[in-house]
């Protein structure tokens, strides 16, 4: 049977509904797509020699007066020849998905829903003019409201509403600029500094403020040596003559949430971890972290909480990565937030869903999910773990500690049986001290402060002791016996050590050292000629 031809496909002006209102979450969302293509312009710069490194820079200006927003970057541009089907076409981006932030070719067109005229300006490098294309916004919601009768085809309603025009211009200048005319009242965050800035900082591919995160170096100095990068611009906000440079958020001092009936602390980002410590050239993520006594959540929106990075623009907010806590155990999502600290994704097999609020299900994305549930279960541990002892009496953790400074010191004075031994003293004080530490962290007593971390510093005196120790019961044997017959001493003493550790005795300490106190009798006994 012959096939049936397929004619031509219509699409409806009622599609554009679906890629503006109905593809974000909030209209902020929709200056989000206009930073992101102009980083991924600033990147192109980059790469072409158009632009040094750090060079890229975004002009963010509202006029609340007039209502109206607008944008300019000093990326590429855009030729004049190409500007109508780079910026009408729907769903054909030309970018590389691997090189660029966005690549479906619809966020552009975000800004038809909250403005009545979104108009393009823009210049590509070497070329003398400069092209403006306008679009009646306001013409295009009329079309495509639900009381019109008449469905019109996306391209006819374009035709109508769109106007292009052309005039020279400095060669030497490339830019591209994005201005929402008439923004609409449902999107007047658009038109609010503070609101505004806010979530810039959030969202764009941004430096850390070295001022207020003194941490920005370290991270800094751990890529250079990782040979990776965060791929940033220069944003600035701009309101009639006031200019504000915005940067992340991040910050060194914080305080905790005084929901759920806890008390108010203060948390000091104390130094920052890394994960994975040191990533391969290949590595698919990698992530920084600050490092806390983690006391509760913190009280800041605009950082609380690990986020998603990819081209260092943020995906999701930390809602994304709190369900990657709650996907562990339901109480856990609320860990997210004693942290903060940014993943960033590298693989370029990673793919943001449409709405640029997560990634889309794959095997790539499974594999990094996968690496983050370990990692973030250790995360949860740890709190937990530092909860509990910090709830801990003061005097259950001097106990604790006293008990093993006392048997670890026996211990040393009798000498110990091999390195195996020492190795396990030192884990054995490892873990008291961590203990302890983490009960300081949270004493809002001064004293009760006071005493565990004498405790503390006790513990550390101990533990350099067991690191210098380096002369074990084999080799403290008497001068007389030969090197070889020194050897399996050293090893009869490092097996008893061994073989009894394993064994639930009661009096397994005892009996190590009546072994130990017989075995020098009798070789003390073969030096002075008793034994012969």
């Amino acid at each position: 049977m012959k096939g049936l031809a397929v004619g031509k496909v219509k699409i409806g002006v009622y599609a554009l509904e679906s890629l503006t209102t109905g593809m974000y979450n909030e209209p902020l969302d929709a200056v989000r797509e206009y930073v992101q293509n102009a980083a991924d312009a600033i990147r192109e710069a980059e790469r072409c020699g158009i632009l040094q490194e750090r060079e890229g820079r975004l002009m963010v200006e509202v006029s609340a007066g007039s209502r109206q927003l607008t944008l300019r970057d000093n990326g590429v541009g855009v030729r004049q020849q190409e500007v109508p089907e780079r910026l009408l076409d729907i769903g054909m981006s030309g970018k590389d998905m691997v090189r660029s932030a966005g690549f479906r070719g619809i966020g552009r067109l975000a800004g038809i829903a909250y403005c009545d005229k979104l108009a393009f300006w823009t210049s590509a490098a070497g070329e003398d003019v400069a092209t403006l294309l306008e679009i009646n916004c306001r013409e295009i919601r009329r079309a495509m409201s639900a009381k019109k009768r008449e469905v019109e085809e996306i391209q006819e309603v374009f035709k109508r509403c769109t106007a292009l025009t052309a005039k020279p211009y400095r060669a030497a200048e490339h830019f591209f600029e994005v201005c929402l005319h008439g923004v609409c009242p449902q999107a007047d965050s658009f038109l609010d500094v503070a609101a505004l800035s806010t979530y810039l900082g959030q969202i764009a591919p941004l430096d850390f403020d070295g001022q207020r995160f003194f941490y920005a170096s370290k991270i800094a100095e751990w890529l250079a040596a990782h040979r990776l990068t965060i791929p940033s611009v220069t944003l600035v906000v701009r309101s009639g003559s006031v200019e504000r440079q915005i940067q992340k958020p991040y910050k060194t001092h914080y305080r905790t949430s005084a929901r759920g009936g806890a008390g108010i602390n203060d948390v000091q980002v104390r130094d920052v971890g890394f994960y994975p410590e040191a990533p391969s050239a290949d590595a698919p993520f990698w992530c920084w972290y600050g490092i806390t006594d983690l006391l509760g959540s913190i009280d800041d929106s605009e950082s609380a909480g690990f986020r998603l990075r990819q081209h260092n623009i943020n995906l999701g907010g930390a809602d994304r990565v709190a369900e990657l806590f709650e996907a562990i155990a339901a109480s856990n999502r609320r860990f997210n937030k004693y942290f903060v600290g940014e993943i960033h994704v590298l693989s370029p097999d990673v793919i943001p869903n449409a709405r640029r609020d997560g990634f889309e299900t794959n095997a790539a994305w499974e594999e990094i999910r996968e690496q983050l549930m370990g990692f973030i279960g250790s995360l949860c541990e740890d709190i937990r773990a530092k909860s509990s002892a910090r709830n801990m009496p003061t005097a259950k953790v001097i106990g604790k500690a006293d008990k093993v400074i006392r048997d670890v010191s026996e211990r040393l004075k009798q000498g110990l049986a091999s390195r195996t031994e020492r190795d396990t003293l030192i884990k054995r004080v490892k873990q008291i001290t961590d203990t302890a530490e983490k009960a300081v962290a949270g004493r809002t007593n001064g004293q009760d402060s006071e005493t565990v971390q004498k405790a503390v510093n006790r513990l550390g005196r101990l533990e350099k002791r067991l690191l210098d120790h380096n002369s074990f019961v084999g080799r403290k044997m008497p001068s007389t016996l030969g090197r070889k017959e020194r050897k399996v001493m050293e090893r009869v003493m490092a097996v008893i050590h061994d073989s009894l550790s394993h064994r639930a005795c009661p009096d397994r300490e005892e009996c190590e050292k009546k072994l130990r106190s017989e075995i020098m009798a009798a070789i003390e006994g073969r030096e002075d000629g008793s034994d012969e």
